[in-house]
């Protein structure tokens, strides 16, 4: 600091080889020049978030950067920590908490700065630092965002969460207060690393809690698996875990990124094959063929780049075993491979129980309604919604494929999910019965031995299918529809069925002998 522009530097004590860079208004001849990462026509800029950073200077390291986060209104500008690599980079740092096992400190909502990262070592104590806190409602709702990500490990167990979300309902709570994350259930991308059974098997979220939308029960399943970070609503740090006390080490980040004007450009902007996708904008970029160029797996609706073209795989495992990177979502499959069936969108977990599973039934059903089941041997269901209520009957999310579309599938596991508003049992198994996989791609034969033959996932809680002792035979196209199996408890029979009978009946591990509630049925095969 001499007051003079020397030895490198671009402006007065700033840049060159000084560890301070041009603030915004000084002079600047390259984006690494600028504490802003943005040099515009000879001056530093600022810009918004860490994707407009990204968006001006795709050579852009991870850092901390200043950022403007509404332009000319109230705030002033703030530092923030830029995350540059994961995903395609641009991700803001919203919320970080490094707590010591044994301390309690209280959590910092944020209203005119954000965190800053720290330590990524467990064990440190980072409470009453500028490392400390979260972004509240109402900062986070002057930014841009369109997509959340969040990170966490414990030093109670090796794993960890790694995943980011789209979810429109989910986003809006973390902005606003109201609502909750509860759609992120089946809207959620694994990313590199991700090991932890949330968010796939949450089964609650905390709703309406404002400013703790980020950090109270955001998503978990009961007494199992939290997302939960200490006071002032708990004294509870936890990780995909449930000590029910403050006494590991954790870490817990989220992250967001906006779209940048790359996305909406109508311009083939660097990153991007077609218009208006890719890069790192969150929405992934398709191609518009089957044999289009690209240069990643994921920039193809078949799944698969394979030789610099998209190409045809005839199911998820295929997929997936030819794209281990491939995330969970919907592609183009061609279950036949050159015979005459034609292709058909499927939806693919790439993520449950090892990954590689094609949907095959689809039913979300509403309480007091009585649509039918409609079998396909041309098209699969998309899967849709995950929380009761909602009616999916008549769109391209309703439905279960046909035998000889199955056939053309060539299971070898079949994976059943079920739940109901009549109880909170929940129905989640695998069988590779070969009765089973005869019976739902030929129609002829039945589920018999389906309770001795079937492997529980972690949150199966029904007595289904380890009670089963009745099986309908022989129902064709109808054969996973109506009552495969069902068994008695008590004085009366639980059964899976699906608008089944002349009641219209939609039943998981229960009997009410009609559509009096909300029901989702999922069959899934691999």
């Amino acid at each position: 600091y001499n007051g003079e522009a020397n030895h490198g530097e671009m402006d007065v004590d700033c840049a060159g080889t000084c560890p301070n860079r041009c603030e915004a208004a000084q002079a600047c001849e390259q984006n690494s020049d600028c504490n802003t990462g943005s040099c515009d026509q000879g001056v530093c800029v600022l810009v918004s978030d860490c994707s407009r950073i990204l968006e001006a200077n795709p050579d852009a390291v991870d850092n901390d950067y200043m950022v403007d986060v509404d332009g000319e209104d109230g705030l002033g500008p703030m530092k923030v920590t830029c995350d540059m690599s994961t995903e395609g980079g641009g991700w803001t740092l919203v919320l970080n908490y490094l707590h010591r096992g044994g301390t309690n400190p209280m959590t910092e909502v944020l209203a005119d700065r954000l965190p800053i990262k720290g330590s990524n070592a467990l064990g440190a104590d980072e409470s009453g630092t500028e490392y400390w806190g979260h972004a509240g409602n109402a900062l986070l709702s002057l930014m841009d965002v369109a997509q959340v990500r969040f990170t966490g490990s414990t030093s109670n167990h090796d794993r960890r969460i790694n995943f980011s979300t789209t979810n429109a309902d989910c986003i809006n709570y973390l902005k606003t207060g109201t609502g909750g994350c509860d759609g992120i259930v089946t809207d959620f991308q694994a990313l590199a690393g991700h090991t932890a059974n949330l968010p796939a098997e949450a089964t609650h979220f905390m709703h309406d809690l404002g400013d703790y939308a980020l950090t109270s029960h955001t998503f978990f399943k009961a007494a199992t698996f939290h997302w939960l970070i200490g006071p002032p609503n708990y004294s509870r740090w936890e990780v995909d875990d449930y000590p029910g006390n403050a006494n590991f080490h954790t870490l817990h980040r989220v992250w967001v990124r906006g779209t940048p004007e790359k996305c909406t450009n109508s311009e083939i902007d660097d990153g991007e094959e077609w218009f208006d996708c890719g890069g790192f904008c969150p929405t992934p970029c398709p191609t518009l063929g089957i044999t289009d160029p690209c240069s990643s797996n994921r920039r193809c609706i078949t799944g698969v780049c394979d030789n610099g073209s998209c190409s045809l795989r005839s199911s998820c495992l295929e997929i997936h075993n030819d794209a281990p990177d491939v995330l969970s979502g919907d592609y183009i499959i061609d279950p036949d491979g050159d015979g005459p069936m034609d292709t058909t969108w499927a939806s693919c977990d790439m993520a449950r129980d090892g990954g590689g599973w094609t949907l095959v039934l689809n039913y979300l059903h509403a309480a007091n309604t009585t649509p039918d089941p409609v079998a396909s041997d041309t098209t699969l269901p998309l899967k849709g919604g995950t929380v009761l209520g909602p009616d999916e009957s008549g769109t391209d999310k309703w439905g279960h494929s046909g035998n000889s579309l199955m056939a053309a599938l060539n299971p070898t596991e079949v994976l059943f999910f079920g739940i109901t508003s009549d109880h909170p049992r929940r129905i989640h198994f695998k069988t590779g019965l070969p009765t089973v996989i005869e019976y739902f791609t030929t129609g002829q034969g039945g589920c018999n031995g389906i309770k001795d033959a079937s492997t529980p996932m972690s949150d199966h809680s029904a007595n289904l299918p380890f009670n089963a002792e009745f099986f309908w035979q022989d129902k064709g196209n109808a054969a996973m529809t109506d009552f495969p199996f069902y068994g008695p408890l008590g004085n009366i029979n639980l059964h899976w069925g699906i608008g089944a009978n002349a009641n219209h009946r939609w039943e998981v591990d229960n009997f009410p002998n009609g559509p009096q509630f909300s029901t989702l049925h999922r069959i899934w095969v691999r």
